[in-house]
C-alpha cells in the first residue's frame, strides 16, 4: 500500500509538472478593416524603459487601438511600425508603404529602433522613396518618435533581402542576408560565381548606416538563406543559421553532400568577430528525398556560452542525430561553442507546420521558446519522452518553458478554435516575454476575448506574459477547483463529473499513466457523464482548460 501511495504522488507531482499555464499581463490585438484581408506581428523588442516596439504587416488598412493607416497602394502588403508602452497602451504608429513590403526583424538601441526587410521595386517611409530592380533588401533607423533617420538599401539586379539584426555594442551591429547574382552595399560590391545561385550574405554596420565590411557564403550550393543570428557577448563570436539546399559553405567550411537536390534543409555555423566561420553544421536526408522542409528559426546564446537553436525538422531529415519522427518535428537544442551537441527539446506534431520559432533567456538566465503546433503531439528531452501528451484542434501557439534552476517545466498550448502561432519574442526590462504572432476566429485570455472580423485569416497578435506556472491539481487550488467533483471515484464504466457553471464549455481531457491523452470533449453542461469503458485500469488525470488555466482531478478507473 506504501508503495502504490508513493507511486500514485510522485506520477502526479511529475505530470503537473510538465503542464504549464501562461500567467499573461496583457495581450494587444490590431486587424485589418476590410473583408479578407490580414494582419500580423512580426518581430518585438523593448528598451530599458519598458516600452515595446513591434513591427507588422497588413494588407489594405490597419486598426489597432482606435488608430488606423492604410497602404498607399491598394490590395498590397504594408508595414507598421507600432511603439506601445509597459502597460500596452499605444504610443504612436508609423506606416511604410509600398507595393509589396515585408518586415524581417527590429532591434532598439540608444532609443532608436532598426528594422530589416525586403520590397519590391519602391518603398515610401516618412515621405521618402526607396527602388530598386526587382526585390530588394532595406535597413531602416527610426528615432524614439518613429521618424526615419536613414535607410540603406541591399541592391541587387536580381533579387535580395535583408534579415536578422543584433548589436555588437553601441555603436554597430551585424545583419545577415541573401541575394542572387550580385549584391551592393554603401558602395561595396560582391558578385557570386553563378548568375542562378542565391547566396547568404552577413556584414557589420554602424549606427550611422556606413557599412564596415560584408561576407558571403561560398559557391557550395544553393538557396543560402542565414535568417537567424545571434552574438556571444563574451568574445563577439556569432552564430548564423537558417536554411540551404544542394549543399553550404563558408570559408573553408563546407558542409557534406546533403543527399538531396531540392530537399530544403538546416545550418548551423560559427563565426569570430571579424566573420571567419570557425565551424559549420549541416542537415541530410536519404539521397532521392525530394519534398522535405526543415530550417533554423533562431538563435541565442545561453548565460554559459552554450548556443540555442530553435528551428523544425521534416521526417527524414537528420541534423546533428536529431530526426524528426513525426510529420514535423518542433525542435530546440543546446550546442556547445565548440560545435558538439549538448542536449535537445523536440516537440513532435503529427502535421506540417509544429516549429519552435524563438528563445529568449531572462536575467535569471530561465530561457522561453514560442512556435507553432498542429495535431498529436509527443514530447522529448535528449531523446527521452516525456510523460505527457497534446492534441490540437488547428495551429496552437507552442510555448516551452526551462527553469534556471530545475530545467524542462514544460510546455504550454495557448490556442482556439482557430489558427494561431508565435513569429518572435523578447524579454523586457522586468524580465516579462514578450511574444508576437497571429491569430484567427477568437483568442481569450485573462477572461477577455478578441475576435476577428470580416472573415480574415489572421489578426496582429502582442502578448506580455509574466510567467509560466505548473497547472494546479484542484485539491490545492481556487474556490472553481472545491467545484469540481466525480462520482463515483473510483469508477468502473462511467464516472460524472459536475463543474460549476463559470466552467461550462471548458476543454475537458482524461489521461492515461503515461501521459496520453485518452478521450477529449467540450463539457456542455454542469453535469457530464464521462465514458470510461474502453480505457484501462488505473490511475488517470482528469484535465480542464479554460482561458489559460487549468485544474485536474485524480481519478482511479477499477473494473
Amino acid at each position: 500500500m506504501q508503495s502504490r501511495s508513493t507511486f500514485t504522488i510522485l506520477f502526479f507531482l511529475v505530470l503537473s509538472s510538465w503542464t504549464l499555464t501562461a500567467q499573461c499581463e496583457w495581450f494587444k490585438t490590431g486587424t485589418t478593416t476590410q473583408a479578407g484581408n490580414d494582419s500580423r506581428a512580426v518581430a518585438v523588442t523593448s528598451d530599458g524603459q519598458g516600452n515595446v516596439y513591434v513591427v507588422g504587416d497588413y494588407n489594405n488598412i490597419f486598426s489597432i487601438q482606435g488608430q488606423d493607416i492604410a497602404n498607399l497602394y491598394v490590395n498590397n502588403p504594408g508595414v507598421a511600425l507600432c511603439k506601445f508602452n509597459s502597460a500596452g497602451t499605444l504610443q504612436w504608429i508609423t506606416n511604410l508603404s509600398s507595393p509589396n513590403f515585408r518586415a524581417w526583424d527590429i532591434a532598439v538601441r540608444g532609443g532608436n529602433i532598426y528594422i530589416s526587410g525586403n520590397y519590391v521595386n519602391f518603398v515610401t517611409i516618412n515621405g521618402q522613396n526607396f527602388s530598386g530592380q526587382g526585390e530588394n533588401g532595406l535597413i531602416i533607423k527610426f528615432d524614439s518618435q518613429g521618424n526615419m533617420v536613414w535607410g540603406k538599401t541591399i541592391n541587387s539586379p536580381s533579387s535580395s533581402y535583408a534579415y536578422d539584426i543584433a548589436f555588437i555594442n553601441d555603436n554597430s551591429f551585424l545583419f545577415t542576408g541573401r541575394f542572387r547574382q550580385s549584391v551592393i552595399v554603401d558602395g561595396m560590391q560582391i558578385t557570386g560565381s553563378s548568375g542562378s545561385k542565391n547566396y547568404g550574405l552577413y556584414g557589420r554596420m554602424d549606427t550611422d548606416g556606413k557599412l564596415t565590411w560584408m561576407k558571403t557564403s561560398g559557391e557550395s550550393g544553393n538557396l543560402v538563406t542565414p535568417n537567424a543570428l545571434a552574438i556571444d557577448p563574451s568574445n563577439g563570436s556569432f552564430y548564423l543559421g537558417g536554411v540551404f539546399r544542394q549543399g553550404v559553405s563558408f570559408g573553408n567550411q563546407t558542409a557534406p553532400s546533403p543527399g538531396s537536390s531540392i530537399a530544403n534543409l538546416p545550418f548551423v555555423a560559427k563565426f569570430n568577430s571579424s566573420g571567419d566561420v570557425q565551424w559549420l553544421k549541416a542537415g541530410s536526408v536519404p539521397t532521392g528525398s525530394t519534398t522535405l522542409l526543415s530550417s533554423v528559426t533562431g538563435l541565442s546564446v545561453a548565460p554559459n556560452g552554450n548556443l540555442i537553436l530553435t528551428g523544425f525538422l521534416e521526417d527524414a531529415v537528420n541534423f546533428m542525430g536529431q530526426t524528426s519522427y513525426g510529420e514535423s518535428t518542433a525542435l530546440m537544442m543546446r550546442i556547445q561553442s565548440n560545435g558538439n551537441l549538448a542536449g535537445s527539446l523536440q516537440v513532435q506534431g503529427t502535421f506540417e507546420g509544429t516549429a519552435f520559432n524563438f528563445s529568449q533567456f531572462d536575467a535569471q538566465g530561465n530561457l522561453w521558446l514560442g512556435g507553432a503546433a498542429k495535431g498529436n503531439l509527443a514530447v522529448l528531452e535528449d531523446g527521452q519522452p516525456h510523460s505527457i501528451g497534446y492534441t490540437t484542434m488547428g495551429y496552437d501557439i507552442l510555448a516551452a518553458y526551462y527553469s534556471a534552476t530545475t530545467g524542462f517545466s514544460g510546455i504550454e498550448l495557448l490556442g482556439g478554435p482557430g489558427n494561431e502561432g508565435w513569429t518572435n519574442g523578447a524579454i523586457d526590462n522586468a524580465n516579462r516575454l514578450l511574444a508576437t504572432g497571429y491569430f484567427s476566429g477568437t483568442f481569450t485570455r485573462n477572461g477577455v476575448t478578441a475576435t476577428s472580423p470580416n472573415g480574415s485569416t489572421s489578426d496582429f497578435l502582442l502578448m506580455k506574459i509574466c510567467t509560466f506556472a505548473p497547472s494546479s491539481d484542484i485539491e490545492d487550488t481556487d474556490e472553481l477547483a472545491g467545484q469540481i467533483h466525480l462520482t463515483p471515484n473510483p469508477a468502473g464504466d462511467q464516472t460524472t463529473l459536475q463543474v460549476p457553471d463559470e466552467l461550462i464549455g471548458s476543454t475537458c481531457r482524461i489521461l492515461d499513466i503515461h501521459g496520453r491523452i485518452v478521450y477529449s470533449t467540450i463539457l456542455p453542461g454542469a453535469t457530464f457523464d464521462l465514458p470510461l469503458h474502453t480505457l484501462s485500469n488505473g490511475m488517470h488525470l482528469i484535465q480542464i482548460q479554460r482561458d489559460g488555466s487549468a485544474w485536474s482531478k485524480r481519478l482511479m478507473i477499477q473494473k
